[in-house]
C-alpha cells in the first residue's frame, strides 16, 4: 500500500530524531533511555482504583517509567520500541515479573508509555505493581514511540517486540538495583492474549536458555485467524467492532505485500476512506462510525468470492501463518474465555485448549464462563487470571541487601480472592513495629477465629485462611494495631465465602 511505504520511509527518520545521534545497532532489547512518568503511593493507588477494584488494598506504593529500546521490524530490520515498567516501592522480596500484553489500540498516545497511570492500562500497571509485581506492559510496534504500521494479529513481530521488552527491562532493573526473583509470568487479554501466545510459544522454542516462564493466563486471544475469524467475518453477520476486518487487512497487506493499492480489495468508497483513518491518530470509535455494520461490506465481491473459494488463497495462507493453536506449551497455561463473547468467539480457546492437550501438554487448562461479551467479560476474566497467577507467586525470596527497608505508607490490610471457595489469603504490612491482632467476626461481630497475635516487626505479611469448617457468607477479617507510640488503628475487609 503506497501511503503506508511512504510512512515506512518517513519512519527512518523519526527513528533517528528519537535516538538522537545514536544509531541503532541491531542489538535486540538494547535499553535506549528510561524516564520516570509518575509515582503513587499506596494510599493514592487505593483512591485510584476504589471504583475500578473492589475489595483491593494496595500492599506498595509504585512508581512507573517509560523505556525505549532497541527491536526489530517485521522485516528483521532495526527499529525501536517503546513500554511501561511499574514497580513496587521498597519491596522486601525480590520481585516476580508480570508481562501484561494489552488489547486492541489505534492511537498512539493511547499506549502504556504515553499515558502512565492515567490510560485504561494505568489500573492494571497501579493494581499489579501495588500488589508486588514488576509489571511490564509493551507498547507494541506501531504504537507508543514506534510510528511502523502495527502489525495488527502477527505473531512473530508481536513475540519479538515482547521478548526485547523483557530483555530492556533486565537491564533497566541492574540500572535502578530492582531484585528480580526468577519468575515470569504472562497474561493478557483480546490482542493481548493473542500476542501473549504468541511470546509464549517463541520464549519456549527459540529462547529457552534465556527466560523460563512460570506460568500462562490468556484471555479471549483469536488464536484461529484462518479458520474462527474467517468464518465468522464470512458469516455475513453484524460485527460489534467492524474495524478489526480493515486493521487486520492492512497489517497483513503493509508486510506479506498481497496487493498493490488498498482500491485492489476494498471498495471505492472506502479505497479512499479508511487509509488515512489508521494513521495512528484516530480512535477505533471514529473507525467504526466510518464502516457498515457487516465488515465484509467493504471489500469488492470478487475478492471476497475468490479468498471464499480458495483455500491457498495468499491472504489465507498469510492468516494460517499467524494461527497459534497447534503447538505444545511447556509451562503452565491456563486459558480464559467467556462463552458469550460477540468479538472473538470461544471456539478460539476451546480448539487451542483441545489441540494442546492432544499435543501433549496436559497441564494447559481451559476455564470458560457465562460472564456476558467480550468487553463485559475482560475485567472478571484479568481478575481470575491475576488471582491464578497470585496462587502460583514466589514472594519468598530476600532481598540481598535488605538494611533498614520498611514498606512504604500506613497500616494496610486486604484479603485476596474474595469471593473465595474454602480459603484466603490475609495481607498486611506494616511501616513500623507493631502489636497486632487478626479476627474474623461474623455479621454481628462475634469474633469466630483469631488469626493472628502479638508483636510484629516492619514488613509485609500473608495469612491463609481456611473457611472450611464455617457456614457460607459473608465475614469481616479486623486487623488491630497498637504502635510502640500507643497509637491504635483499626482495619476492616468484609469476604464472601461461597460454599
Amino acid at each position: 500500500m503506497k501511503n503506508l511505504h511512504r510512512l515506512f520511509i518517513l519512519t527512518i527518520f523519526t527513528v533517528l530524531n528519537l535516538v538522537g545521534s545514536q544509531s541503532l545497532t541491531g542489538d535486540r532489547g538494547r535499553l535506549i533511555s528510561s524516564e520516570l512518568l509518575e509515582h503513587k503511593t499506596a494510599y493514592q493507588i487505593d483512591q485510584a482504583l476504589s471504583g475500578s477494584i473492589i475489595f483491593f488494598r494496595a500492599t506498595y506504593g509504585a512508581s512507573i517509567y517509560k523505556l525505549i529500546y532497541e527491536t526489530i521490524d517485521p522485516n528483521g530490520e532495526p527499529t525501536i520500541a517503546s513500554g511501561s515498567v511499574t514497580a513496587p516501592k521498597k519491596p522486601t522480596f525480590a520481585l516476580p515479573t508480570l508481562s501484561f500484553q494489552s488489547g486492541t489500540m489505534i492511537k498512539r498516545d493511547e499506549a502504556s508509555s504515553a499515558t502512565g497511570f492515567d490510560g485504561g492500562y494505568g489500573i492494571v500497571a497501579m493494581w499489579t505493581a501495588s500488589s508486588g509485581y514488576l509489571t511490564v506492559i509493551p507498547d507494541y510496534l506501531g504504537l507508543g514511540e514506534s510510528e511502523l504500521f502495527h502489525p495488527y494479529q502477527m505473531a512473530k513481530p508481536n513475540a519479538t517486540v515482547i521478548i526485547d521488552m523483557l530483555r530492556a527491562t533486565r537491564t533497566f532493573c541492574d540500572q535502578e538495583g530492582l531484585e528480580t526473583n526468577g519468575q515470569l509470568f504472562l497474561t493478557g487479554y483480546s490482542e493481548g492474549g493473542y500476542t501473549m501466545m504468541a511470546a509464549h510459544k517463541m520464549i519456549e522454542e527459540e529462547h529457552p536458555e534465556e527466560f523460563t516462564i512460570t506460568a500462562s493466563a490468556p484471555g479471549a486471544g483469536a488464536y484461529d485467524m484462518s479458520g474462527v475469524m474467517v468464518d465468522l467475518m464470512l458469516s455475513g453477520e453484524e460485527y460489534p467492532s467492524p474495524f478489526y476486518l480493515p486493521y487486520t487487512l492492512f497489517a497483513f497487506d503493509e508486510y506479506y505485500n498481497l496487493w498493490e493499492s488498498p482500491s485492489d480489495f476494498l471498495k471505492e468508497e472506502y479505497a479512499t476512506l479508511l487509509p488515512p483513518l489508521f494513521d495512528g491518530t484516530h480512535s477505533s470509535s471514529e473507525i467504526n462510525a466510518a464502516m457498515p455494520a457487516v465488515p465484509m461490506e467493504i471489500m469488492e465481491p470478487d475478492v471476497v468470492d475468490a479468498f471464499s473459494k480458495d483455500e491457498n488463497h495468499p491472504l489465507r495462507e498469510a492468516l494460517r501463518d499467524n494461527d497459534l493453536y497447534d503447538w505444545a506449551p511447556q509451562s503452565p497455561m491456563r486459558l480464559f474465555h467467556s462463552t458469550g463473547d460477540d468479538l472473538v468467539p470461544v471456539e478460539n480457546s476451546r480448539l487451542a485448549y483441545e489441540t494442546f492437550q492432544e499435543n501433549g501438554a496436559t497441564q494447559v487448562e481451559l476455564f470458560e464462563c457465562d460472564c456476558g461479551t467480550h468487553g463485559e467479560a475482560a475485567a472478571l476474566l484479568l481478575f481470575s487470571g491475576f488471582a491464578w497467577i497470585q496462587g502460583l507467586t514466589d514472594k519468598s525470596q530476600p532481598l540481598r541487601v535488605a538494611d533498614n527497608i520498611t514498606p512504604e505508607g500506613y497500616s494496610l490490610l486486604s484479603v485476596y480472592p474474595s469471593p473465595f471457595n474454602s480459603s484466603t489469603k490475609i495481607s498486611f504490612t506494616l511501616n513500623e513495629r507493631s502489636d497486632i491482632k487478626i479476627s474474623v467476626l461474623d455479621l454481628l461481630g462475634k469474633e469466630v477465629e483469631m488469626l493472628a497475635r502479638g508483636p510484629f516487626p516492619a514488613g509485609h505479611f500473608e495469612l491463609p485462611w481456611n473457611a472450611s469448617q464455617f457456614a457460607g457468607g459473608l465475614y469481616i477479617i479486623t486487623l488491630e494495631r497498637t504502635n510502640f507510640h500507643g497509637m491504635k488503628e483499626r482495619h476492616s475487609r468484609k469476604v464472601l465465602y461461597l460454599k
